[in-house]
Formats: C-alpha cells, structure tokens, sequence
C-alpha cells in the first residue's frame, strides 16, 4: 500500500513539475545583463561614422522612453552619442545646438562624428557650434557636409586635432571651408571642379583614401598634384585627362570611370610618372576590350564592375 502511494505521488509530482515547466514565463529582453543590452543598443543605431538623427523613433533616445533601467544603461553607453546628424529640415539649426551639446556630453571620450546636412539659412553654423559646445573640438574624428547652396559664410574648422575623414558634398564651395587639410587620411568630394580638387588636395599631403566625383568644367586645372601616401583612389570625371595631374607613388587600387578608348594609355603614364605598387584597377563604363587591359598589365588585378560578364 504505501509503495502504490509513492508511486502515486511520485507520478503526481512529476506532472506538477512538467505542467509548472510549460507555463513559465518566457525570458524577455528586459531580463538581459547589462553588457549585452548596450550591444543591442548600439547595433539599433547605424554602424559609426555614420549618424542616427537627433530625435525620432531611429534616434537613441528613444531608448530612454522604455523604461528607466533602458535609460540609464543608454546614458553608460558612451559610444552611442558619438555619432551626430545636424540636419535643417524640420528643426531649424541654432535650437540644435543644446541637443547636440547633451550628446557630445554622453559621449565621454570617445572620438567624434558630426554630419551637417541641408543647412539652407546664411549663418555661420560652426560659430553655433563652437558656442554650444563651449569649446573646441579636440575629440572630433569624421566630418560629413552637406551644406544648402544658400550658405555664402566661410565656415573655419580648427582646433580638431584627431579629424581624419572628410566628406563634402556637391553644392559645398569649397573655397569657403577652411580646415587642417594637412591631416586629414579620408577624403570624398562629390561635385567639385578639377581646379578645386587639385587645390585641396595640394594640402593633403597625408592622404590615404580619396574619392573624387569631378563636376564638367570649362576651365580645367593645368597643374598636377604629390600625394606621397595615397593608397585608394576612386575617380569619376567626365574629362579623362584628370587622370594625368596625379603622380601617386604609393598606390595600390585604383577605380576609375573612363568611357574613351585611351585607358590602357592613362595607366601606363601613370605608372611611369609614378612608379607605384599598383595591384588593383576597377574599371567602369569603358569602351576597350576588356582583354587588351589584362593582356597590357598581366601583374594587376584588373575588373570590371559594371560588367554582366567579366
């Protein structure tokens, strides 16, 4: 008799046991440690340099609004306020400045990426932003403009000693952006003239990286251009001659939009004038056979990205 009742309540209790198993609550994301939830937080923002927007459902503090372990894990998140878009689209820019002074505070120490897009009023946004900040700019890493044709101010970047990638898009006048151009290693410019090109780049005698989409102009740049560590360059210009005002003695890809018959001829000059270590060409929009490129450089790697087949 009372093995048959072990034996009943053993069985009992093991479907007690199972049935509590089924109902148990599921784990939630509220349930995560800490360190892991601030590497979901900063996998929601886009990957850095490139920004999120101030505010709105994509910003971070939309974080915040969950609940206050969420916000306060999103303050001790350092490296999601590093990254800062500063747009004048529905916000006009000068109320900006008090947000963008709250995330450069989150940041702590790490380096900056500041965006500025759209700026359509005639002010001088970086004297907002010195202002704001109460300070300079000692942390700032990457600077992205996209500036509106109406900006007429010249716009002075200084005092920024960590700043290594610039990208300037079309409609920004260049001759009105003064920066440290000596120290800079990442350069895109979107839309500038050959003489504009050729005069910043004069300047950037530390240059790594650059792209370089070249606007159609009347009066092409007569001069040529040293940049003794560039090792990627990315050129689209309308005049395929522009090729020749760069001597690049260190070199190693090249990618270039030419649709005349003379490139086999553009990067045998180069290579001459410039004796670089060149292993890769990505060529786009060209109107030569693509064999006669390899049969011409059999030691570089050569493509053809546009094409359907290689």
């Amino acid at each position: 008799m009372r093995l048959a009742f072990q034996a009943f309540l053993t069985m009992n209790t093991e479907k007690i046991i199972h049935s509590e198993a089924l109902v148990a609550p599921a784990h939630s994301i509220l349930d995560l440690p800490n360190e892991i939830l601030s590497e979901v937080f900063l996998h929601f923002i886009p990957a850095y340099p490139y920004p999120p927007p101030l505010l709105g459902l994509l910003s971070p503090t939309c974080l915040m609004l969950v609940c206050r372990r969420w916000q306060e894990t999103a303050l001790a998140t350092r490296p999601l306020w590093r990254a800062i878009l500063i747009k004048d689209d529905l916000v006009p820019f000068p109320p900006q400045m008090p947000v963008v002074a709250l995330w450069t505070a989150r940041s702590g120490v790490h380096a900056l990426s500041i965006c500025v897009e759209e700026i359509q009023q005639p002010f001088r946004w970086t004297s907002h932003l010195y202002d704001a900040l109460d300070r300079d700019l000692p942390l700032l890493r990457s600077l992205h403009l996209g500036l509106g044709t109406d900006c007429e101010s010249v716009e002075t970047i200084d005092d920024a000693p960590l700043l290594r990638m610039v990208v300037v898009e079309d409609g920004v006048d260049l001759s009105r952006v003064l920066m440290p151009w000596t120290q800079i290693t990442s350069l895109t410019l979107c839309g500038a003239s050959e003489t504009e090109c050729i005069d910043v780049l004069g300047e950037c005698l530390n240059l790594q990286e650059c792209k370089l989409t070249v606007s159609p102009g009347i009066s092409p740049c007569r001069y040529a251009v040293w940049l003794p560590h560039l090792t990627v360059l990315d050129l689209t210009s309308q005049r395929h001659m522009f090729l020749n005002h760069f001597d690049t003695p260190a070199l190693r890809c090249l990618r270039v939009s030419t649709g005349y018959p003379s490139g086999i001829d553009l990067f045998q000059d180069l290579l001459e004038r410039s004796q670089c270590p060149l292993e890769e060409i990505h060529i786009v929009n060209t109107l030569q056979i693509k064999e006669a490129y390899r049969h011409e450089f059999p030691a570089i790697r050569i493509t053809f990205p546009d094409a359907v087949v290689d």
